[in-house]
């Protein structure tokens, strides 16, 4: 995702859908800020459970979270990259559809 400029403080949302067989997935989220000529930076960090309901805003069959971040002090056309690591489940996602939302 291209940033405008500067980021304040706040939550940052994370939510990764798609199909997964066993409906047990455990992942981990990292936002990284990128910008040219610096090294990478992360900025958060989180793990995220499979949802088997619609319950705490997310989809069944979901995973997600929400965490409060810093403050980055970002430029215009620097980039925020989710990662995600696929950290245990009874078997893995076949489609797998990530979005993010920044304060």
């Amino acid at each position: 995702m291209m940033v405008p400029g500067p980021v304040p403080a706040g939550p940052y949302s994370f939510d990764v859908y798609g199909y997964q067989q066993g409906n047990d997935a455990q992942v981990h989220f990292d936002v990284i800020h990128r910008s040219p000529g610096v090294p990478d930076r992360v900025v958060v960090s989180a793990d995220g459970f499979h949802s088997v309901s619609d319950d705490g805003g997310l989809r069944s069959g979901s995973v997600g979270a929400t965490v409060f971040g810093p403050a980055v002090d970002a430029r215009c056309m620097d980039l925020f990259v989710l990662r995600i690591h696929y950290v245990a489940g009874s078997s893995p996602f076949l489609e797998l559809f990530g979005e993010m939302s920044i304060p």
